[in-house]
């Protein structure tokens, strides 16, 4: 039992490394505004043949900060397709 743990601890930090979320700023225009999301996706995960779940992040009044982009980058660690708006 104790050799199987070790095998799947092993197993998913290899899993984990080689995991590479890509990121990157979408531009947009609402209204004759432009504007500029944040897209983030595990490569290892999605692809055309497998697709994910998306989520909508929409940041605080004073748009797209660190943090916004830093939530979206921990959805698409956890399987999803996550995008911040511009505000």
């Amino acid at each position: 039992m104790k050799k199987f743990l070790r095998f799947c601890t092993a197993l998913a930090v290899v899993t984990v490394a080689n995991a590479k979320v890509v990121t990157q700023p979408v531009a947009y225009e609402h209204a004759g505004v432009k504007l500029e999301g944040y897209l983030a996706y595990d490569d290892a995960k999605v692809s055309a043949e497998k697709p994910a779940p998306g989520v909508l992040v929409v940041p605080e009044w004073w748009g797209l900060t660190d943090y916004a982009k830093n939530r979206v980058v921990q959805l698409a660690k956890l399987g999803y397709v996550a995008f911040a708006t511009d505000m």
